[in-house]
Order: C-alpha cells, then structure tokens, then sequence
C-alpha cells in the first residue's frame, strides 16, 4: 500500500491503567493466575483523551462521542503472555453480557493469519496464540514478547503485523520504559508509532505482572465525516489496508 494512505490515520485514544484485587484471582494447577469472570479492577492511573495524527500525539481538545473500540488487557509474566477481553473489564455488567453473547471471558491474545500478505492480525478470535512467522526485531520484542514469534517456521519470512486499534494501543502501552507515565507513552506513540513502521526505542519495556490496561479508541472529530472515518480505521486493523508494521523482506 502507498504509504501515503497511513496520513489518514488518526484517531482518539484514552488508557486508563488498572490492577485487579489479588486475592480475586483464581489458580490453575500450575500455579497460573487467571482473572474471575466477576472481579474488581482498580484504576491506577489514566491519560484522559489523547489525539493522534500522523504529525503528533497532544490532549485532544474535542473527546467526541460514541466509542470506536473498547479492549482490557492484563500481562501474565509466567507465560509472557497477554490476556484480554474487548469490554471495559471494570463494567460487571459489560463483562457479563460479553460471557453471554460469546460464552467467552479472559482469553489469551490471538492471531489471525493473512498469507496473501505475510500478516499476522492481532485479534479477539482467531485461533493462533502466535504470529504468523518470526516478527521483525524492530517490534519484537518491544511490542511483543519473543514467546509470541512461531517457534516451527524457519527463519524467513518475516510476518508483518496489523490488528485491532484497541489491542495495538495496548501493546505500545506495555512497551513504554515507564509505566503509568502519559508522557513517556506519547512520547512513544510519536516517536515509534510510524506506519508501516515500528521506530525502535531501544528500552526494556516495563510489562509488570498482573497489571493491566484499559484502551478505548474513538474517531477524531476532527476527521470530518465521522462514518468515513470509522470505515477507514476499520481498513487498518482488518489487514484491508496491509500491515501497522512491516518487516524485513
């Protein structure tokens, strides 16, 4: 795709930093912690609206209306794996009508394969716990652990990534060097966020166990045409408009 398409992309963002109650989780034989279908999440920390354009990442002026994408993400250091559900985890309500509806809760984040196109699509459903191929190492593993690279696929070809706006804000949240900081993570967005690339920062992401984040996404009002606007977010993370970040050939 002409790179040119990627100045279209602009949205709202807003991340509000969460821990569940401890002594709410539940335990699997192994050891594992896993959040409850009913827990208590609490709000430690959150950016308020953030507008970003291809130029910049600033306090939105205008927070618009109407909710583009929702998703909650928890980070299980064991496993150096994400979980996630796409509803507000802190809304009972919202998290009972998603189990009833999917008859789904916390899930391991997943993959969708698109082979036309070497990309790996970050989703809710699919089936693949891991990228399609080995992800550059541009953005692995900042954005993401290694534990998600295919360990069976041979060295090449490298999968290029794209996904839900909603989980791909997550991801940049828990690569940031400092967590619960809106200005390391602006910063971050700015500086690395460059479709179709990943601009390295070359620091260790701060993935804290059993910290979560809470990501909503809306279209920038200032877009105009907030339908076309929603149809073209929805282009770039259904794989429509190819790959967030590419990878070597």
């Amino acid at each position: 795709m002409d790179d040119e398409r990627y100045k279209a992309l602009r949205f709202l963002f807003k991340v509000d930093y969460i821990e569940p109650e401890y002594e709410r989780l539940e335990y699997d034989g192994d050891g594992l912690w896993s959040p409850p279908h009913e827990c208590i999440y609490n709000t430690q920390y959150s950016t308020g609206w953030l507008q970003r354009t291809p130029e910049r990442v600033i306090p939105a002026k205008n927070v618009g209306e109407g909710d583009f994408a929702v998703c909650s993400l928890l980070y299980r250091s064991s496993t150096s794996y994400f979980l996630t559900v796409p509803v507000d985890c802190r809304i009972n309500e919202r998290m009972q009508d998603h189990i009833e509806r999917t008859e789904q809760s916390w899930r391991r984040l997943r993959f969708k394969n698109d082979e036309r196109q070497d990309l790996s699509i970050a989703t809710f459903s699919a089936t693949s716990y891991t990228l399609a191929g080995r992800g550059s190492r541009d953005w692995v593993p900042e954005l993401l652990p290694d534990s998600y690279n295919d360990s069976y696929c041979s060295q090449v070809p490298f999968t290029h990534l794209t996904g839900d706006l909603a989980l791909i804000v997550g991801l940049i949240a828990f690569s940031c060097p400092r967590e619960r900081d809106i200005y390391c993570l602006s910063d971050v967005m700015q500086r690395c966020f460059r479709p179709p690339r990943w601009v390295p920062h070359r620091s260790i992401p701060q993935r804290i166990d059993r910290h979560g984040v809470v990501v909503t996404i809306r279209p920038d009002p200032e877009y105009g045409d907030l339908r076309e606007a929603k149809r073209e977010l929805r282009n770039f993370q259904d794989g429509s408009y190819g790959a967030l970040f590419r990878s070597p050939l």
